[in-house]
């Protein structure tokens, strides 16, 4: 089985995601799966309904490693969601925010973080 050509836009970081952490009023996301200047892929405890716009507020490090600037904030619509086998915490959800409207800032720093972070292999 051959492989599957990529057909996003924007490259994304998945190696390490794990740094980044992200907030939505009234929600809680556990984990950031990977991330682009398209959107987000997270893991939620609550199944957030398709096509919901809200506001996402995330923290990416610096180039350093350590805490960089002041949160960002992100415009974004729920586009896909599905719930996630977990054996701990109760449900698990795994939810897809597309970017619906960046300021040139926000994507630059999106857009830095993600090529120190890129998974190429």
């Amino acid at each position: 089985m051959g492989r599957t050509e990529e057909r996003r836009g924007h490259p994304r970081a998945e190696r390490s995601v794990a740094d980044v952490h992200a907030a939505i009023p009234g929600s809680t996301i556990k984990h950031v799966d990977n991330i682009s200047c398209s959107g987000v892929l997270c893991r939620m405890d609550s199944n957030l309904p398709l096509m919901e716009k809200l506001l996402v507020s995330l923290e990416l490090p610096g180039a350093d490693g350590n805490g960089g600037a002041d949160p960002i904030e992100c415009e974004g619509v729920v586009v896909r969601t599905e719930a996630v086998e977990c054996e701990r915490d109760g449900p698990e959800y795994q939810v897809a925010i597309f970017f619906t409207h960046l300021d040139e800032e926000v994507r630059d720093r999106i857009s830095q973080y993600v090529e120190r972070n890129i998974n190429h292999g």
